[in-house]
């Protein structure tokens, strides 16, 4: 049986190794000692995790995305293999859901916004980890309790087709995009993430008004972000907003006539890492988190992906937002604001579908 963060033996052979080193050198500077602790911890972690040799990640990532992802984990660590599962956002939380009730198995790591993290939570079903006893290992993430940590965030974007929209014509605040000279001619992502995430600066009245106001203006909801993307650029409306940064990327690498603009104050979601219980492989999957969230892995996962951690220093995602004004909550907040951010996400989208 697995320990939560690596096997019972594995933590016992560090245990003794220290000792032993201590026993050996008891007059070993602290700095010393402490660096010989943090290598014991994370050898017995990889230990472990090389001892499972392979982890269950669910994700909304394409395949090839992930593949590049994986490959760059390898290099570092070539005896874990992990499993990739292609699962649309929407559909990831009610799959773990369901295969946790039926007790496996199911993803050892999945990413998510908070909401849906704190649901699975909410169930018991989430491994907690022990940050502190990782030491070194966890130091610089984003840890936001013990279920979940930071691994990359959703900035979100408006978008142009560069064909129909000037710079000079472009909305320069939220409430330009009420304008009716917009009327028929936006779209945006039906799942309303980054509409809620302005409850950090606006009160859920206000939201709900803005949410009819953007309604009246027709928009057209897409299924996620790259349709939403794919469709402007072919000219199918004029203008997008409230869609994530990496999942309009791939329609300007191919060639689209599209642009992208920055409202201030700029919507930034973060997302993060969690571990179900009835996933059987914990400590490859911890270790793959916390090489995600390291600045080797936080690069890979934005050259792959597009998905970007600004809290990590050297990313495109932290130089896009370096300056701006943003609208989005502490990690404190959006733990005892989840069943709210959850709540308001569903009637939002209503609204905007009740256009």
């Amino acid at each position: 049986m697995h320990q939560l963060l690596f096997h019972r033996r594995a933590a016992l052979r560090g245990v003794a190794a220290l000792a032993a080193a201590l026993a050996v050198a008891p007059a070993v500077a602290p700095v010393a000692a402490h660096a010989q602790e943090a290598e014991i911890r994370y050898d017995a972690l990889a230990e472990a995790a090389k001892e499972e040799g392979t982890f269950v990640w669910y994700d909304s990532i394409g395949t090839e995305q992930a593949e590049q992802v994986i490959a760059a984990f390898r290099e570092t660590y070539p005896e874990i293999e992990p499993e990739f599962v292609e699962v649309p956002g929407a559909q990831r939380l009610g799959r773990v859901s369901q295969e946790s009730m039926a007790g496996g198995p199911t993803a050892d790591f999945l990413t998510d916004a908070v909401g849906a993290a704190a649901a699975l939570a909410d169930q018991g079903m989430l491994r907690e980890i022990d940050w502190n006893g990782l030491g070194d290992m966890a130091e610089g993430r984003r840890i936001l309790n013990a279920n979940m940590l930071t691994t990359h965030a959703a900035i979100y974007v408006q978008i142009y087709n560069t064909n129909a929209v000037s710079e000079e014509d472009l909305p320069t605040s939220y409430e330009d995009l009420t304008d009716e000279a917009w009327k028929g001619r936006t779209g945006t992502w039906a799942r309303p993430n980054g509409l809620s995430s302005m409850l950090s600066i606006w009160d859920a009245d206000r939201l709900r008004a803005f949410a009819g106001e953007l309604a009246a203006n027709d928009p057209i909801l897409y299924r996620s972000g790259w349709a939403a993307a794919d469709a402007i650029g072919a000219g199918e409306r004029d203008l997008g907003y409230f869609l994530p940064h990496n999942t309009v990327l791939p329609t300007i690498e191919r060639g689209a006539p599209l642009g992208i603009s920055l409202i201030e104050p700029v919507a930034v979601v973060s997302l993060y890492g969690f571990f179900p219980k009835e996933g059987d492989n914990p400590n490859a999957s911890l270790l793959f988190a916390l090489w995600l969230t390291s600045p080797e892995g936080a690069a890979v996962l934005e050259e792959a992906t597009g998905r970007g951690n600004p809290f990590v220093e050297g990313t495109q995602a932290a130089t896009l937002i370096e300056g701006k004004e943003l609208a989005s909550m502490s990690a404190e907040e959006e733990v005892s604001k989840a069943a709210e951010i959850a709540d308001i996400e569903t009637e939002l989208g209503r609204i905007l579908q009740a256009k």
